[in-house]
Formats: C-alpha cells, structure tokens, sequence
C-alpha cells in the first residue's frame, strides 16, 4: 500500500512528463533495493551485525528530514478519490 502512496505522491508532485517522473523513481527504488543487501553486509562484516539497522534507521530519518523540507514542493498533489 505505501508503494501506491508514493508512486502517486511522485507522479502528482513531479514537474517534469509522467513518463520520466516514473522511470526515474523505478530507477532509484530497484537501484536502492539492489545494493542495499550488499553495503548491509559489509557494514555487518565491517562493525557489528546491529550496524545495518542504525545506519537505515539514520536513512529513514534523513529522509523524513528532506520530506519536511522539501514539503512546499508537494503542495501540488491532490488528494485521493
């Protein structure tokens, strides 16, 4: 359900054509999925096994960080059906 939320978030707030928006955040979300497996294991085989939960608990702050921030850009998507 979130994966709706947000695709629909970017989609309604993106200043460029819906095709771009949409591969452009296909882009980084596989992007993202695929190497966060592999830097998880060398945060765990680098510090302690507990690392790759603080360092996504970091990025998942930073990110409600940006999304404060950056919300006068979101002014734009309209609400659901």
């Amino acid at each position: 359900m979130i994966n709706t939320v947000l695709t629909t978030a970017v989609m309604g707030s993106a200043p460029v054509e819906r095709s771009i928006a949409s591969s452009s955040y296909s882009a980084v979300r596989f992007i993202g999925g695929a190497i966060a497996p592999w830097i998880a294991g060398v945060l765990a085989e680098s510090y302690t096994a507990s690392t790759p939960y603080y360092v996504g608990a970091g990025v998942v702050l930073l990110g409600m960080i940006i999304l404060l921030l950056g919300r006068k850009h979101l002014v734009n998507i309209q609400a659901g059906h």
